[in-house]
């Protein structure tokens, strides 16, 4: 559980995506405090209202290739290029494996199954820039 006096989505997030079961703000009652504590040590979730808010917020609103890294949208253009694997790799200077787990991640962050739905994926949210074609 986390105690914060962060409210923005960049703290609360990565907090949330590691496992946390429970996000309060620092001010918090003590009675909200020792409730939330009880009630994750029972397996539950106990998030602040208004962390739950920009929580929501942020799920409504947040598109999928947010969360790709700068190297991931370098790989997911070399794709959408129609590179393989080792010529991304050449093209980056990395290895091969480090090629195929930016493939993964990419096709599991953008919830899609293969390579050419992320390439169409990253066509239709502009993702790449079509004059390099």
């Amino acid at each position: 559980m986390i105690v914060s006096s962060y409210l923005d989505n960049e703290k609360i997030m990565p907090v949330l995506n590691a496992g946390a079961r429970g996000y309060m703000l620092k001010t918090s009652s003590a009675d909200e405090l020792l409730h939330a504590v009880r009630k994750v040590a029972a397996g539950e979730l106990a998030i602040e209202q208004e962390v739950s808010k920009k929580v929501e917020y942020h799920r409504n609103h947040i598109e999928l290739h947010e969360d790709l890294t700068a190297r991931e949208r370098d790989v997911l253009q070399l794709i959408a290029k129609g590179y393989e694997n080792q010529r991304i790799a050449d093209e980056l200077f990395i290895s091969l494996k480090t090629v195929k787990t930016h493939v993964s991640n990419i096709l599991a962050k953008l919830e899609v199954s293969d390579r050419t739905q992320a390439a169409v994926y990253a066509f239709q949210h502009h993702l790449v820039r079509h004059e390099e074609f």
